[in-house]
């Protein structure tokens, strides 16, 4: 549950745009995607500075981005009445359950704001950082949240200090379920769906719908980056299982990443959802 402006400049873009996570710039069509998952697999050291220095000056350059380029939840494809389902019934249930355990827990206890940590800002609903979202994308998806003003300053809060400062000025704002599966449907799914396309291009079409759920769920908690040895397991997926169509070398893949979190206090969950995820991948699930 709960990853000098010229100088930084390409570094910004490959944090705004998903698709340089390994292979630089997608010649596909880029669209912003969200990013609240992303700090679970990044160095406390290059979450503080992150939180300190890019995601700010990323906020503020997605704000440039989605006047020239919509996102995917803003197409006419998706704002239509019966667009092509993006997971399976299985694969959300599975990923919201990853999330926020149940709407019967959600309900109880996290209809609140969270601070989870690192780089990440305010959170609410089913994962959705209000921190690395601008003004006008929180505008959009929460339009019938009836406390919208009081979230839109959450926009570029980053960092822990500046999330629980927030959160604690905010205490009574409530997100219900209802709401909250709304923007995760009509938002943050078609943006992370889109978005693990890209990074898997080489064969993600082809695979089998429980395969691709596979993959939204693990970018949907780790993101689409590419780079470093923590992304080892990443790589393999994307340059020889997935191209492979072998979903069973895509289990073994997200079983080896449970490597990441031994010994720290998330393990036992993180083994839970990657252990599911695998099994969502062979099609047991």
């Amino acid at each position: 549950m709960y990853g000098m402006k010229s100088a930084c400049l390409p570094l910004l873009f490959c944090l705004l745009l998903p698709a340089c996570g390994g292979d630089v710039l997608s010649d596909a069509p880029v669209l912003p995607a969200a990013l609240p998952q992303v700090v679970v697999d990044v160095p406390a050291v290059v979450q503080s500075v992150a939180a300190d220095v890019l995601a700010p000056a990323v906020v503020e350059t997605r704000e440039a981005v989605e006047a020239v380029t919509p996102s995917v939840a803003t197409l006419p494809a998706a704002r239509g009445a019966t667009p092509a389902p993006l997971m399976s019934g299985a694969g959300v249930s599975l990923l919201i359950a990853h999330e926020i355990v149940s709407p019967v827990y959600y309900t109880r206890r996290l209809q609140g704001i969270a601070c989870p940590g690192g780089s990440s800002g305010p959170t609410r609903g089913i994962g959705w950082d209000d921190g690395m979202q601008t003004r006008s994308r929180i505008a959009a998806a929460w339009a019938a949240h009836p406390q919208l003003e009081r979230i839109l300053p959450a926009s570029g809060q980053t960092g822990r200090a500046r999330c629980r400062a927030y959160r604690d000025a905010n205490r009574d704002v409530r997100t219900p379920y209802a709401l909250a599966e709304s923007v995760f449907v009509d938002w943050a799914l078609p943006d992370y769906h889109a978005q693990t396309a890209r990074a898997f291009r080489n064969g993600f079409d082809a695979l089998p719908q429980h395969a691709q759920d596979s993959l939204v769920m693990t970018v949907y908690n780790r993101g689409s980056g590419m780079n470093g040895a923590r992304r080892a397991e990443m790589r393999t997926l994307r340059d020889v299982c997935v191209p492979a169509g072998d979903t069973a070398c895509m289990a073994a893949q997200y079983r080896q990443m449970v490597r990441l979190w031994r010994g720290t206090d998330i393990e036992a969950g993180m083994r839970k959802r990657y252990e599911d995820t695998a099994r969502l991948a062979e099609g047991g699930l």
